[in-house]
């Protein structure tokens, strides 16, 4: 018959890792300040830079967020086009919840988003000018879309200077509707042109014969 040995009497047993890093099993979160040792980089972080999982004994996964956001686009990358047709099938029968889901994606995210539209506008200027014209136009049901690089062309067929007073454009001139869309032109890039601020503004939504007969031209 074999005695049953005490553990007291036995060598040190070695300890798990989220034991020896002073954390938890029953409370996970009872300690704020407790570290973790990632499995992967082996660099020891707080909790917090982990994800939850309450399938663990510390309430964590064992590798840190960093890693983990690394996997994930490796594997991304991997199956990149099996990944994305999933996601397409899966958006196409439940076209509802994933409209909720980018809802609250969105609405947890607000913020970074508004820094993020903020940063891109301001890195492309012409891009957001050309898609509020054209926004314009859509509205007003008006055919036609201005392309990318119209303003830089104008510019140079009118040499820097205002298609109605012939003044030197400035930096804050105008891209005009030759004939309004309020006057049924349309949204295309024959027919737009640079004014000056000044002289934009006083076209309005005239014809632009009405505007140069007003400025005693003959036309």
């Amino acid at each position: 018959m074999h005695r049953r040995r005490n553990p007291r009497h036995m060598g040190a047993v070695q300890k798990p890792h989220w034991q020896l890093m002073n954390i938890s099993s029953t409370e996970p979160n009872s300690n704020s300040t407790a570290m973790k040792c990632c499995t992967r980089c082996s660099a020891t972080k707080p909790l917090s830079g982990f994800y939850r999982s309450t399938g663990k004994k510390d309430g964590h996964e064992s590798h840190c967020k960093e890693c983990s956001k690394a996997a994930g686009k490796l594997k991304y990358q991997k199956n990149k086009d099996l990944v994305n047709q999933r996601s397409s099938e899966r958006q196409k029968q439940n076209p509802e919840r994933h409209r909720e889901s980018v809802r609250q994606w969105r609405e947890r995210n607000k913020e970074k988003l508004k820094a993020k539209d903020k940063a891109w506008r301001q890195a492309n200027p012409e891009k957001v000018r050309l898609k509020a014209h054209n926004r314009r136009a859509k509205k007003r049901s008006v055919g036609g879309v201005l392309t990318l690089g119209v303003r830089e062309k104008l510019f140079l067929l009118q040499k820097g200077k205002c298609a109605c007073c012939a003044a030197p454009l400035g930096e804050d001139y105008h891209l005009d509707h030759i004939v309004p869309l309020a006057l049924g032109g349309v949204n295309a890039d024959e027919n737009v042109q640079l004014l000056r601020a000044t002289c934009n503004l006083k076209k309005s939504d005239r014809h632009p014969i009405d505007y140069m007969q007003s400025k005693g031209m003959l036309l």
